[in-house]
């Protein structure tokens, strides 16, 4: 049995092989940058729900306090601010600050109810943010309050 071999080869598998490892090399780092951008992706969604639910919550405390915290004169005209800048902060379980909230309340006008009694109208607006990203959020509520007629 003679084996006859070439006397020079060629380096074909030498080069067919770099060029696997080259197409591999860049799948890898194209599936490395979707991974990352997917991480910031989701992250951004999470904070955005952050300040969501933060504005929304704030608003539901300043709800229960604005009406408590204003004294009305009777000379009120429509938009005017009663209550300015009031802060909320939302901290995660660990203490980390996940969003500040100011919300401003504002006087929007008196309808008579009734014999004796009016409702007295406002709006509050809650901006929040987070430290972090920038993620911003502005919700807004109108609701009422049964008040007697001056």
């Amino acid at each position: 049995m003679n084996a006859t071999f070439p006397q020079r080869q060629s380096g074909a598998a030498l080069i067919i092989g770099l060029i696997l490892l080259m197409v591999l090399t860049i799948l890898g780092v194209s599936g490395l940058s979707t991974a990352t951008l997917e991480v910031a992706m989701a992250d951004n969604m999470q904070r955005g729900q952050y300040v969501f639910q933060a504005a929304e919550s704030a608003l539901n405390s300043q709800i229960q306090l604005a009406p408590g915290q204003v004294t009305l004169t009777g000379g009120e005209t429509r938009d005017d601010v009663l209550l300015q800048d009031v802060a909320f902060g939302f901290d995660d379980t660990a203490g980390n600050r996940v969003a500040d909230v100011l919300v401003d309340t504002t006087f929007q006008g008196y309808v008579a109810f009734g014999a004796g009694s009016q409702q007295v109208h406002f709006e509050s607006r809650g901006v929040a943010t987070t430290p972090s990203r920038g993620a911003r959020s502005t919700q807004r509520a109108g609701y009422f309050v049964l008040a007697p007629s001056p």
